[in-house]
């Protein structure tokens, strides 16, 4: 090959690698392939107001204290304020069924979501939510595992079972759980982590 052809040669591979978005030359397994638009109107009046349960409870939380800081919330007039939002944090699943992919409550501690020979549900709890004129929050990650199982190691409420039980993230079950937690469930907010992705990896 003569030095001519070998620059062109050179010159053409710097194009085409220039040409390929970085995300395809790195090959990042997390990189965006979708498309979105944005609604006309896609900005809130305010940011989402409200409680989450993770700074008093970490992963000790339970009904009681739920529903007792909703009722706070009402009673102190800040839900009047825009202060509606109710969000349950870590802690509340107890594993991943692994004949169909259902997430399991932990209903120890959240006693109205058992249902007699039924599939554990929040829906008598988003239900009792609403009806103070607040909405309901749920906590997710979207890796496979939540943050307290690589960081709060020795927390209660941690999920159960298998290896495979115990990956509660939305990682391969996106759809599912989305389904999960806004149609059949009744939540009107989900607060999706990253701490479980990044200390487990996109595998």
């Amino acid at each position: 090959m003569t030095l001519r052809a070998l620059l062109a040669s050179v010159a053409i591979g710097g194009l085409l690698a220039s040409a390929v978005p970085a995300a395809a030359q790195t090959r990042d397994p997390l990189a965006a392939t979708g498309h979105w638009s944005i609604p006309e109107r896609s900005q809130a009046r305010t940011p989402p107001m409200g409680w989450n349960s993770w700074n008093a409870f970490r992963t000790e939380v339970d009904e009681a204290k739920v529903l007792g800081a909703a009722r706070a919330m009402v009673d102190s007039g800040l839900s009047a304020l825009g202060y509606t939002y109710v969000n349950i944090d870590d802690g509340w699943w107890l594993r991943r069924r692994q004949s169909d992919g259902r997430l399991e409550i932990r209903t120890g501690i959240f006693p109205s979501a058992h249902v007699e020979g039924r599939d554990s549900s929040f829906r008598a709890y988003t239900d009792a939510l609403h009806g103070m004129g607040l909405k309901a929050g749920i906590y997710t990650d979207i890796g496979r595992n939540a943050c307290s199982q690589a960081y709060d190691l020795h927390s209660p409420n941690l999920p159960e079972g298998t290896t495979a039980e115990r990956e509660v993230g939305l990682a391969g079950h996106v759809d599912q759980d989305i389904r999960l937690y806004f149609q059949e469930w009744g939540f009107d907010y989900i607060k999706v982590d990253a701490c479980g992705i990044n200390v487990y990896g996109p595998e």
